[in-house]
This record gives C-alpha cells, sequence and structure tokens, in this order.
C-alpha cells in the first residue's frame, strides 16, 4: 500500500472546509496509517466507473454495499489483491458486467480479478469453450 502524498492533504482540506468531503467520509476511506482503507480502494474503484460511464453514457446505479467483495476471484481462485491506487495487477479487483449491454446495475454486476475480467472480456463464449477444451492438452504437447 502506498502512502499518499502530502498535497493530497491539502487539497482534501480545503475540501473540506468548502464543505465538499466530510470528515466522516475521510475517515471512512482513509486508514490512520495515511492510507487508502480498503473501503476507500473500493469507493474509488466505484467513483472511476461512474465517470467512465457518465463518459460514454452507459447505466450506472451502483454502490459499494451492492456488491459482494470476496477475498479470492470465484473463477480463478486466486487471492485479490490490490496495488496502489491508480494501478493494477492480475489479481486486483474488477468489476465485471455479466450482460454488459446492461451497465454498471444492480444484480448485473460482481468482483472477479482482473485477469478473469480481461479473459472473458476478450473471447466469445464460444471461443472460451474452444479454449477449455483445447488449452491442457495443448499445453502438454498433444496438440
Amino acid at each position: 500500500m502506498g502512502i499518499i502524498p502530502r498535497n493530497y492533504f491539502i487539497a482534501v482540506r480545503h475540501l473540506i472546509r468548502a464543505e465538499k468531503v466530510s470528515k466522516k467520509y475521510l475517515r471512512l476511506v482513509l486508514n490512520d496509517k495515511g492510507s487508502y482503507s480498503e473501503v476507500g480502494k473500493r469507493v474509488g474503484q466505484l467513483n472511476a466507473i461512474k465517470a467512465r460511464c457518465r463518459k460514454s453514457g452507459i447505466p450506472f446505479d451502483i454502490i459499494r454495499e451492492d456488491l459482494d467483495w470476496p477475498t479470492h476471484c470465484p473463477i480463478l481462485g486466486i487471492k485479490l489483491s490490490r496495488n496502489w491506487i491508480g494501478s493494477s495487477k492480475h489479481s486486483s479487483p474488477s468489476i465485471d458486467r455479466m450482460v454488459p449491454e446492461l451497465g454498471y446495475v444492480k444484480g448485473n454486476v460482481r468482483v472477479i480479478s482482473l485477469l478473469a475480467n480481461g479473459m472473458k472480456s476478450d473471447a466469445s463464449r464460444e471461443q472460451i469453450e474452444i479454449f477449455c477444451k483445447n488449452i491442457l492438452p495443448y499445453m502438454d504437447g498433444e496438440i
């Protein structure tokens, strides 16, 4: 986990004075060491998605409590962990749209690993079925 830069706290202090961010919210998203808390990272991830959705016209109506935040990816079984805000890795939690056309709406999203989401999003169902059928024989040198 990275430490939040000093200028971030200066900006936050100005936001609090302008009554744009509450102290209660900051206690929720920051831990006592000045790093983002796990809740803070989730809120930041949802806010980033919400901004992208607003820009591209994708429906968005979820909040942090709408999602089950597992400790492990339900597809690959790897432990979900996160780098510093703004960077990601294969094991980072990723919010997946089960039916992409519906957007980020309640009942259509789940948390999986970034790796699983990337694998899923780049292939059709038929391609994934073919891949699953052929990958192990391929790795064993049978194909």
